[in-house]
Protein backbone atom coordinates (compact mmCIF):
# COMPACT_ATOMS: atom_id res chain seq x y z
CA UNK A 1 0.00 0.00 0.00
CA UNK A 2 1.31 3.26 -1.16
CA UNK A 3 1.94 6.15 1.80
CA UNK A 4 -1.19 8.39 2.14
CA UNK A 5 0.77 11.20 3.10
CA UNK A 6 1.75 12.94 -0.08
CA UNK A 7 2.00 16.19 1.93
CA UNK A 8 2.85 17.59 5.52
CA UNK A 9 -0.55 19.16 5.83
CA UNK A 10 -1.41 17.41 9.69
CA UNK A 11 -5.49 16.48 9.36
CA UNK A 12 -7.40 18.21 11.90
CA UNK A 13 -10.05 21.05 11.85
CA UNK A 14 -8.99 22.91 8.84
CA UNK A 15 -9.30 19.70 6.53
CA UNK A 16 -12.79 19.21 8.37
CA UNK A 17 -14.09 22.80 7.95
CA UNK A 18 -12.66 22.31 4.28
CA UNK A 19 -14.26 18.82 3.63
CA UNK A 20 -17.69 20.21 5.03
CA UNK A 21 -17.84 23.42 2.86
CA UNK A 22 -17.00 21.63 -0.29
CA UNK A 23 -19.42 18.66 0.39
CA UNK A 24 -22.34 21.29 1.07
CA UNK A 25 -21.32 23.70 -1.50
CA UNK A 26 -20.61 20.59 -4.14
CA UNK A 27 -24.29 19.49 -3.63
CA UNK A 28 -25.75 22.83 -3.17
CA UNK A 29 -24.71 22.80 -7.02
CA UNK A 30 -25.17 19.55 -7.97
CA UNK A 31 -28.18 18.99 -6.15
CA UNK A 32 -29.99 21.73 -8.15
CA UNK A 33 -29.43 19.92 -11.01
CA UNK A 34 -32.52 16.85 -9.69
CA UNK A 35 -34.25 19.45 -7.82
CA UNK A 36 -34.46 21.30 -11.30
CA UNK A 37 -34.78 18.12 -13.47
CA UNK A 38 -38.02 16.38 -11.42
CA UNK A 39 -40.21 19.26 -10.82
CA UNK A 40 -39.68 20.21 -14.39
CA UNK A 41 -40.51 16.92 -16.00
CA UNK A 42 -43.60 16.23 -13.91
CA UNK A 43 -44.87 19.34 -15.35
CA UNK A 44 -43.74 18.58 -18.64
CA UNK A 45 -45.19 15.28 -18.33
CA UNK A 46 -48.03 15.96 -16.64
CA UNK A 47 -50.70 15.17 -19.35
CA UNK A 48 -49.47 11.48 -19.28
CA UNK A 49 -50.85 8.37 -17.48
CA UNK A 50 -48.94 7.70 -14.18
CA UNK A 51 -47.10 4.65 -15.37
CA UNK A 52 -45.93 6.06 -18.76
CA UNK A 53 -44.79 9.44 -16.67
CA UNK A 54 -42.96 7.26 -14.07
CA UNK A 55 -41.02 5.24 -16.60
CA UNK A 56 -39.76 8.76 -17.87
CA UNK A 57 -38.68 10.21 -15.18
CA UNK A 58 -37.09 7.40 -13.56
CA UNK A 59 -33.94 7.66 -16.05
CA UNK A 60 -33.79 11.29 -16.17
CA UNK A 61 -33.55 12.22 -12.57
CA UNK A 62 -31.17 9.80 -12.51
CA UNK A 63 -28.79 11.43 -15.28
CA UNK A 64 -29.73 13.84 -13.34
CA UNK A 65 -28.20 12.46 -9.78
CA UNK A 66 -24.82 11.41 -11.63
CA UNK A 67 -24.65 14.75 -12.81
CA UNK A 68 -24.93 15.90 -9.15
CA UNK A 69 -22.49 13.32 -8.03
CA UNK A 70 -20.17 14.35 -10.60
CA UNK A 71 -20.01 17.74 -9.28
CA UNK A 72 -20.04 16.60 -5.40
CA UNK A 73 -17.39 14.48 -6.30
CA UNK A 74 -15.38 17.20 -7.87
CA UNK A 75 -15.97 19.36 -4.93
CA UNK A 76 -14.57 16.96 -2.48
CA UNK A 77 -11.58 16.73 -4.48
CA UNK A 78 -10.21 19.67 -4.56
CA UNK A 79 -10.16 19.45 -0.87
CA UNK A 80 -8.79 15.58 -0.63
CA UNK A 81 -5.91 16.02 -3.06
CA UNK A 82 -4.10 18.46 -0.56
CA UNK A 83 -3.62 15.62 1.70
CA UNK A 84 -4.26 12.57 -0.92
CA UNK A 85 -2.28 14.15 -3.61
CA UNK A 86 -1.83 10.92 -5.64
CA UNK A 87 -5.63 10.28 -6.24
CA UNK A 88 -6.75 11.74 -9.39
CA UNK A 89 -9.72 13.73 -9.93
CA UNK A 90 -10.71 10.79 -12.22
CA UNK A 91 -10.91 8.35 -10.21
CA UNK A 92 -12.93 10.13 -7.14
CA UNK A 93 -15.00 12.01 -9.53
CA UNK A 94 -15.79 9.19 -11.46
CA UNK A 95 -16.97 6.42 -9.17
CA UNK A 96 -19.26 9.16 -6.92
CA UNK A 97 -20.83 10.10 -9.78
CA UNK A 98 -21.74 6.74 -10.68
CA UNK A 99 -22.70 5.66 -7.26
CA UNK A 100 -24.82 8.66 -7.19
CA UNK A 101 -26.95 7.82 -10.37
CA UNK A 102 -27.37 4.25 -9.09
CA UNK A 103 -28.69 5.49 -5.46
CA UNK A 104 -30.96 7.73 -7.39
CA UNK A 105 -31.95 4.68 -9.17
CA UNK A 106 -32.68 2.42 -5.98
CA UNK A 107 -34.15 5.52 -4.27
CA UNK A 108 -36.98 5.94 -6.69
CA UNK A 109 -37.58 1.95 -7.66
CA UNK A 110 -40.23 1.61 -4.40
CA UNK A 111 -42.76 4.49 -5.60
CA UNK A 112 -42.22 3.85 -9.21
CA UNK A 113 -43.38 0.53 -8.26
CA UNK A 114 -46.02 1.94 -6.41
CA UNK A 115 -46.65 4.49 -9.62
CA UNK A 116 -46.64 0.93 -12.19
CA UNK A 117 -49.59 -0.60 -9.84
CA UNK A 118 -47.98 -2.77 -6.94
CA UNK A 119 -49.42 -2.87 -3.34
CA UNK A 120 -48.22 -1.11 -0.78
CA UNK A 121 -46.65 -4.27 0.69
CA UNK A 122 -44.44 -4.93 -2.04
CA UNK A 123 -43.49 -0.86 -2.10
CA UNK A 124 -42.22 -1.61 1.75
CA UNK A 125 -40.70 -4.71 0.67
CA UNK A 126 -38.72 -3.06 -2.06
CA UNK A 127 -37.51 -0.09 0.45
CA UNK A 128 -36.53 -2.50 2.96
CA UNK A 129 -34.13 -4.08 0.26
CA UNK A 130 -33.10 -1.16 -1.62
CA UNK A 131 -32.30 1.59 1.49
CA UNK A 132 -29.22 0.15 3.10
CA UNK A 133 -27.52 -0.22 -0.97
CA UNK A 134 -29.07 3.45 -1.51
CA UNK A 135 -26.91 4.74 1.91
CA UNK A 136 -23.57 2.49 1.32
CA UNK A 137 -23.62 3.36 -2.59
CA UNK A 138 -21.59 6.38 -2.35
CA UNK A 139 -19.55 5.24 0.67
CA UNK A 140 -18.75 1.92 -1.17
CA UNK A 141 -17.68 3.64 -4.64
CA UNK A 142 -15.28 6.38 -2.86
CA UNK A 143 -13.61 3.21 -0.60
CA UNK A 144 -12.40 1.63 -3.68
CA UNK A 145 -10.27 4.54 -4.21
CA UNK A 146 -9.52 4.98 -0.56
CA UNK A 147 -8.09 1.67 0.31
CA UNK A 148 -5.47 2.06 -2.05
CA UNK A 149 -4.28 5.11 0.36
CA UNK A 150 -5.31 4.05 3.88
CA UNK A 151 -5.07 1.37 5.95
CA UNK A 152 -8.61 1.74 7.92
CA UNK A 153 -10.28 2.96 4.89
CA UNK A 154 -12.89 0.23 5.43
CA UNK A 155 -14.66 3.01 7.97
CA UNK A 156 -15.56 5.01 5.07
CA UNK A 157 -18.50 2.59 3.94
CA UNK A 158 -20.61 3.20 7.14
CA UNK A 159 -19.63 6.50 8.00
CA UNK A 160 -20.80 7.46 5.01
CA UNK A 161 -24.12 5.08 5.75
CA UNK A 162 -24.74 7.12 8.69
CA UNK A 163 -23.91 10.29 7.39
CA UNK A 164 -26.42 9.54 4.43
CA UNK A 165 -28.88 8.22 7.20
CA UNK A 166 -29.15 11.00 8.84
CA UNK A 167 -28.80 13.50 6.30
CA UNK A 168 -31.49 12.46 3.61
CA UNK A 169 -34.65 13.18 5.64
CA UNK A 170 -33.99 16.52 6.13
CA UNK A 171 -34.60 16.44 2.09
CA UNK A 172 -37.49 14.70 2.32
CA UNK A 173 -39.25 16.89 5.17
CA UNK A 174 -38.18 19.83 3.32
CA UNK A 175 -39.99 19.10 -0.11
CA UNK A 176 -42.67 17.48 1.71
CA UNK A 177 -43.60 20.78 3.78
CA UNK A 178 -44.04 22.46 0.16
CA UNK A 179 -47.81 23.14 0.00
CA UNK A 180 -49.89 20.83 -2.22
CA UNK A 181 -50.33 22.96 -5.63
CA UNK A 182 -47.49 24.91 -4.95
CA UNK A 183 -45.55 26.69 -8.31
CA UNK A 184 -42.59 24.71 -9.51
CA UNK A 185 -40.65 27.05 -8.29
CA UNK A 186 -41.15 26.34 -4.88
CA UNK A 187 -40.53 22.76 -5.33
CA UNK A 188 -37.08 23.96 -6.60
CA UNK A 189 -36.51 26.25 -3.89
CA UNK A 190 -37.74 23.86 -1.35
CA UNK A 191 -35.41 20.93 -2.90
CA UNK A 192 -32.11 23.32 -3.23
CA UNK A 193 -33.19 24.17 0.01
CA UNK A 194 -33.01 21.20 1.79
CA UNK A 195 -29.94 19.37 -0.22
CA UNK A 196 -28.06 21.67 1.28
CA UNK A 197 -28.54 20.87 4.79
CA UNK A 198 -28.48 17.60 3.65
CA UNK A 199 -24.97 17.90 2.78
CA UNK A 200 -24.07 19.45 5.30
CA UNK A 201 -24.56 16.84 7.59
CA UNK A 202 -23.09 14.31 5.50
CA UNK A 203 -20.27 16.74 4.97
CA UNK A 204 -19.84 17.40 8.78
CA UNK A 205 -20.12 13.52 9.64
CA UNK A 206 -17.85 11.98 6.90
CA UNK A 207 -14.90 15.07 7.22
CA UNK A 208 -14.73 14.08 10.68
CA UNK A 209 -13.92 10.32 10.16
CA UNK A 210 -11.56 11.21 7.14
CA UNK A 211 -9.60 12.95 10.08
CA UNK A 212 -9.60 10.50 12.25
CA UNK A 213 -8.73 7.70 9.44
CA UNK A 214 -5.91 10.04 8.24
CA UNK A 215 -4.78 10.42 12.07
CA UNK A 216 -5.06 6.94 12.90
CA UNK A 217 -2.88 5.87 9.62
CA UNK A 218 0.59 6.74 11.31
CA UNK A 219 2.80 9.89 11.58
CA UNK A 220 2.69 12.82 9.35
CA UNK A 221 6.29 14.26 8.08
CA UNK A 222 8.07 17.10 10.52
CA UNK A 223 5.92 15.94 13.54
CA UNK A 224 7.66 15.46 16.89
Amino acid sequence: MDTPYETTRQPGWPLWWRWTLATATGELLGFAVPALVAPLVVSALGALPEAPRALALLPLVALAGVVEGAVLGYAQWRVLRRTLAAISARAWVLPTALAAGVAYLLGMAPNTLGDLGAGFPLVIAAWVLVYLPLLASIGLAQWTVLRHRLPRAGWWVPANAVAWLAGLPLTIVGIGLVPDGSSTAAYIAAGVASGWLMAAVVGAITGLVLVRMLRAAGPWPGRS
